[in-house]
């Protein structure tokens, strides 16, 4: 079943479901992806269990030890996703530039970051690690089956867009007054929940959430990206990837460009996606939510058509 709530079922089951299948699907990601492509789905998965449990976290008594538990168990493999994110990142900028400054100063700087990368594995053990999350991933199962809601229906839905909403739009007004990489980054996350929350919610008025939804997946795609850069430039500085010379100096300078050109696109996207103030969020989803659980009961009343006996 898809990422979203269905109004035919309670939310607290609803809720529940989603988390089972997430974490079902993470595990077959494990079982059937090369290893690095298994970390990135399974860190993916656990990011969409924890957008699921932040839309019901006022009806949630359980949210704490929860967000705790996925968090966790993504962080056991986050430094070789990040060390796989910066390869793909200069392989983005190597397409887009590479005519620019020629592909060796890519060509050299990869294959460092490559190595950088089996460093890594070697030091601390892929397949070990792996096996680790999918045993927490498990147990996760496990804790899934003990949660519950104390609240039904947007009750306890309602809160949570609010909060994550509010979230996102005051880190777009500290970006606005401070575009720092720490101010962007924690943006990017808050938009990043958000645009979940939009997915989960989507089957309330699917075409003009789904747009919304796309427009946010937009927003947290520049601001990944240009977190991407960040991290990446500091990589080269801190472990000197890159030599002095010319093509160096020039891959950092189009490093540098193309953060400006991302923030450039990204803050008025943020300010269109975020205008409106989180309770008229609220109410607003609320409304579509209503309508959705309306619709649902007339449709589970209507009988089936009689079929004709031959």
């Amino acid at each position: 079943m898809p990422y979203c709530f269905r109004a035919e079922h309670s939310v607290a089951e609803e809720f529940r479901r989603i988390a089972h299948e997430q974490l079902e699907r993470g595990l077959d990601d494990a079982r059937e992806n090369d290893p690095h492509e298994a970390v990135h789905e399974l860190r993916k998965r656990m990011k969409k269990v924890r957008g699921l449990i932040r839309l019901v976290r006022p009806a949630f008594s359980g949210y704490a030890r929860a967000n705790a538990w996925f968090r966790d168990t993504a962080r056991i493999v986050s430094d070789l996703r990040d060390a796989t994110s910066l390869i793909e990142c200069l392989d983005a900028l190597a397409e887009r530039y590479g005519k620019s400054i020629g592909a060796n100063a890519f060509e050299i700087t990869r294959k460092r970051l490559w190595q950088r990368r089996e460093r890594l594995v070697a030091d601390q053990g892929l397949d070990l690690r792996l096996q680790q999350v999918c045993r927490r991933v498990e147990a996760g199962q496990a804790l899934v089956d003990e949660w519950r809601l104390d609240r039904e229906g947007w009750e306890a839905l309602g809160g949570g867009l609010e909060k994550t909403y509010k979230r996102a739009r005051n880190r777009l007004a500290d970006c606005r007054d401070k575009p720092t990489t720490e101010n962007l980054h924690e943006w990017r996350k808050r938009v990043k929940y958000h645009r979940y929350h939009l997915k989960l919610l989507r089957r309330s008025w699917d075409p003009v959430i789904m747009a919304h939804r796309d427009a946010a997946k937009r927003l947290s795609d520049l601001l990944g990206d240009d977190h991407d850069i960040a991290v990446f430039l500091q990589i080269l500085n801190d472990e000197r990837l890159l030599d002095g010379a010319e093509p160096g100096q020039a891959l950092r300078g189009l490093l540098e460009q193309r953060r400006q050109e991302l923030q450039a696109q990204a803050m008025p996207l943020g300010k269109r996606l975020f205008h409106d103030g989180p309770a008229t969020v609220r109410d607003r989803f609320g409304a579509y939510w209503a309508a959705f659980e309306t619709e649902s009961a007339l449709h589970a009343r209507i009988p089936e058509p009689a079929r004709a006996v031959s």
